[in-house]
This record gives structure tokens, sequence and C-alpha cells, in this order.
């Protein structure tokens, strides 16, 4: 029998509609779920059983009275812990925040109540989102779901897990160098980072100000629409918020698409296993019809870009989080404070050069699309590896070129590595061009057939 918290999200609003299963019996499905590996390294650092079992109950009512809000009313959605809920926590990863207490909704916070989805906990994170293995020195480490000892990602490696290991049926993450994409390809779910703008950042704790963005994980392209669809929009308390039109996703005809290959990439060193994985990609988007043209982008190098923006980031950070630094710097990890120290020493000179740089950057990585219609890679150069692993340094060479040039960027899986690990292929295109990617990734997974999903869960 199928476990309820298995199913799609399209499949929940059906279930709902036609009084197949009610909110509330999902609900306490995913919640004995979350119980059951608070043991294996839990994805959450608070369960909102409480005010999760009043939402699920008032989407009861609107079921009996065949008025449901829409696709998301009654679905379980788990939020990272750096996003604003009202009434409750926000640590960021910090011990010292623990006991604080929100008083207002982020943005996408309100757009999710307002349209009935049920909020079930916030998730674990890397202190400060600032790191790559949600490996936190407060509360802990998060398992992978398709490995109990190795890494889910970061900075939202809790929100990817928890939809990986059928805890929830979506989530909400940030992606300031693909701390969305990279936990996403790690956990062999859809993860998506929009075009900066289309959805309000408020009410967000920033890491970087300026390349920080928020977004949705499902275990299917549709999935992740659904709640893009919901979460999208102007923001007039936003300065950053822009107008666009809404995404939609459907089957797509890709005969003719052009799609590049950014052949900068190969300088960091890929997988033996990613390379054979990202050859049967565009093997079968040739199939589909695509026409696949190699790319380069003059005087451009993935490491040193990397450096370059975290260096960036590094600075936005030590701005957001001056305050902590002065009061509680004994209370954060020595590996975060080296950085957030790092970027306070930075002046504007030096800040302003790096800006320059990655501005020009983005300007000649844009002419890409003078060729082509949206770009193919590999989301990360290797799988998740084991915690005790030394970190790779270039797991994020492959997906900070989108935030650094505004490109929307969807990542999905495609296959597993010698250990069984899922890998991603990410499909990224102009800013604005949002609908490109999601029908990108739809026909790649539609193609592809149902990801399988950890052998572990099975058994709960």
């Amino acid at each position: 029998m199928t476990h309820l918290a298995d199913l799609s999200l399209r499949d929940v609003s059906s279930g709902f509609r036609t009084r197949r299963f009610s909110a509330s019996e999902l609900l306490e499905q995913c919640l004995q779920r979350i119980s059951s590996t608070r043991n294996r390294r839990s994805a959450f650092l608070q369960v909102l059983d409480e005010s999760a079992r009043k939402a699920a109950q008032q989407t009861d009512i609107r079921i009996k009275n065949e008025s449901l809000l829409g696709p998301l009313d009654g679905v379980p959605i788990a939020i990272k812990d750096n996003i604003r809920i009202k009434g409750y926590p926000t640590t960021v990863g910090f011990q010292f925040w623990r006991d604080s207490v929100t008083e207002e909704n982020a943005q996408v916070i309100t757009l999710l109540q307002t349209a009935g989805a049920v909020l079930v906990g916030k998730t674990n994170l890397d202190e400060a989102a600032l790191g790559a293995t949600t490996d936190n020195a407060f509360f802990g480490c998060t398992y992978n779901p398709y490995g109990e000892n190795m890494t889910p990602g970061g900075s939202s490696g809790g929100s990817s897990a928890a939809v990986a290991g059928r805890l929830c049926i979506g989530a909400l993450g940030t992606d300031t160098m693909g701390s969305i994409r990279i936990p996403a390809s790690y956990c062999g779910v859809v993860g998506l980072k929009p075009t900066y703008g289309r959805i309000s950042t408020r009410g967000i704790v920033p890491l970087s100000r300026h390349f920080d963005h928020v977004g949705p994980f499902g275990r299917t392209v549709e999935d992740v629409q659904i709640m893009l669809s919901i979460l999208e929009g102007f923001d007039p308390r936003h300065p950053d918020s822009r107008r666009n039109p809404n995404t939609s996703v459907e089957p797509f005809n890709v005969k003719g698409l052009r799609l590049g290959t950014i052949e900068n990439f190969h300088q960091t060193e890929w997988h033996p296993k990613v390379s054979a994985s990202f050859k049967d990609s565009l093997k079968r988007m040739k199939d589909l019809g695509c026409l696949i043209e190699p790319l380069e982008i003059p005087d451009y190098e993935p490491a040193s870009t990397r450096i370059s923006c975290l260096k960036f980031v590094e600075a936005e950070a030590a701005s957001t989080f001056s305050n902590e630094l002065l009061s509680t710097s004994n209370q954060i990890p020595d590996k975060i404070l080296k950085l957030l120290n790092y970027g306070a020493r930075l002046n504007s000179k030096q800040r302003n050069q790096v800006k320059s740089h990655l501005l020009d950057l983005s300007n000649r990585a844009n002419i890409l699309f003078d060729q082509v219609d949206a770009l193919i890679a590999p989301t990360t150069p290797q799988a998740a590896f084991p915690f005790e692993a030394e970190v790779p340094i270039n797991q994020s060479d492959l997906t900070v070129l989108a935030n650094i040039a505004n490109w929307p960027a969807i990542s999905v899986p495609i296959g597993f590595d010698q250990n069984g690990m899922p890998l991603g292929i990410q499909f990224m295109a102009p800013a604005w061009q949002d609908t490109t990617v999601i029908e990108l990734a739809y026909s790649f997974e539609l193609s592809r057939g149902p990801f399988p999903g950890p052998d572990h869960i099975n058994s709960i």
C-alpha cells in the first residue's frame, strides 16, 4: 500500500478533492516518519506539530465543503530555518537564537499560509547558511536519505533531505552559490533557483543580499512548478521584487531548441560517473530533438570565480552578522567565524573590485544566449560524500555562475554513482525565462521516468 507521504503534490491535491484521504491523515503519516527518523540525524530542527495539525483540520473542513484554496491546500511543506515564521524561532543555525521569537512572517510564508499549506517544521542548515554539508555544530548533521553517513549537501540540506526522505511533500530553501541545487542533486530531488526578484526574499535572514534566492524543492518538476506559481509575484514591500509573468508547465516540444554546454566547466575535475551520466543526458536531449552546441566563455575560470564570489558573499555576511561578531563571537564555530572575519576585513575598494569582476563576468556569460536558448550542465562535479571525508572545494563550481549572471536554474536527478548516491543535471536560461528551464526539466523527467526513492523508506 502506498504511503501517503510518497505521493506527488498533484496526487495529494487529487486525493483531497476525491476524498480518498484527509489532510490530517497525510500530516500524521508525515509526522510519524519524522518521529521515526529523529535518531538518524534528523532533517528538522523544530517540528510544528500543533500548528500543523490545526492547519490540516482547517483544510479538512474545506475538503468537506468542496472549497479547497488551491493545489497547496493541506500540503505539508518544510521550511529552512533562515526563513521567518511568525511566533517561532529563526535560528539560522545558531544556538544563541534558539529561544528567539519571530514577530513577522517572511513574504513566502504568508503566501504559503494564504494558499492553505501546512507548515510542518523548520529544517536544519549550515550556520548562517554559510556551508555545504549541513553538519551543524549546535544541532548536529542531517543524514542523506540515500546513505546514512552521507551529507545531503548544504546549506539547504535539511530541506532537501526532508523531501527525499518523504517526510513532507515539498520544502523551501535558499540558494546563494548553489545551496538549493547542490542538495537537490545530492538527495535525488528537484530544486529550483528562480530569477532574482521573481520570489520575494523579504523576511529571510540574508547571507548575501545580492545573490540570495529562495526557491522550492519537490520530488517532481511539476511539484516545484506548482510551488513556484504560489510563491512568485511582486512584493511592494521589497525593493528587489519585480513584476513578472506567471510560470506554467506542460508537455513541451523541445525539438529544435539550442542547448549549450559550457566547456569552461571542464576546468574543474568531474567524477567519471558524472561525466558518463552527463554524456547520457546529452544523448537523451538530442533524442528529444535538441541541438547541442559547445560554448566557451572568454577568460572564465570556475575555480577563481567561486573564490571571488565567496569573498563578496563573506563581506555581505559579515555585515548581516556584525552584531553577532561583536557580542557572540565566542558562540560562533571557528570555521564560520573565520569566514565572517575575513569578510569583515575586506575594505570598500576590495569589495568594489570583486563586484566589478563579477559584473563583467555576468555580461560575458550572458552573451552565450546570442547563440543558444538554454544551457545544460551537471549540477555538481561529484555525488554526495561521507561526513568524515574532506569537503570538495569545487562543489559550487558548476552552480555559482547562475547566481552571478541571474539565470534561473533547476536541478533534476539523472542517475547514481557507484555508491548508489544520486547525481543531478541542471538547466539554465536567461533571466526571467524560468518557464524555459522548467519545461526543459519536465521534458527530461518525462523521458527519464520516475526516479527511485531511498530504499529505507519502504521499511518505515
